[in-house]
């Protein structure tokens, strides 16, 4: 296997996962990314954003004919971090890390993670295997962005379309 070099990641430079068999494998590589890869932290590192919360939340729409199109979306929010100005979500596939943050203002981030369209009486078809398959393919990670240009250590990673910690 190629040896994934920091200067690669932080100069965008794409890197190649080997093809991943199973979902578990994928979860695994994944947080496996997420420990090794760290962009460094400018000024003073400040501790990980807390209290993340992941949830599935459907939505379900009826259609003719007693039938129903569902989408279940997964929700990542934090505890709002004192003094942060906004938000970066990085997000980690099993092809690697993306150059791309996401920056965003809310504490909370929302995606679509499974959808189908089906008779009612047969509720959320094939739904836990679209789960499944996301939780191999991609997790993010969030930390706090301050003024001049600060930003927190990265929280851990966390398995999209899977649930995490509880609701409050």
């Amino acid at each position: 296997m190629d040896v994934i070099k920091e200067k690669d990641v932080r100069e965008g430079r794409p890197h190649r996962w080997p093809p991943l068999v199973t979902a578990a494998a994928g979860t695994a590589w994944l947080l496996m990314i997420a420990s090794f890869v760290a962009l460094p932290v400018r000024g003073e590192a400040a501790r990980p954003v807390q209290e993340m919360v992941a949830t599935l939340e459907d939505e379900v729409r009826d259609l003719p004919e007693k039938r129903i199109a569902w989408s279940t979306f997964w929700k990542l929010c934090w505890k709002e971090y004192p003094g942060a100005t906004s938000y970066e979500l990085e997000f980690l596939t099993n092809e690697g890390v993306s150059p791309r943050l996401r920056r965003q203002s809310a504490r909370c981030f929302r995606i679509e993670v499974a959808s189908g369209e089906n008779e009612r009486r047969e509720g959320f078809v094939h739904r836990n295997v679209q789960l499944a398959l996301q939780w191999g393919q991609l997790a993010c990670r969030v930390r706090a962005v301050f003024d001049e240009g600060r930003v927190s250590e990265w929280s851990p990673a966390v398995v999209v379309g899977k649930a995490l910690g509880h609701n409050k």
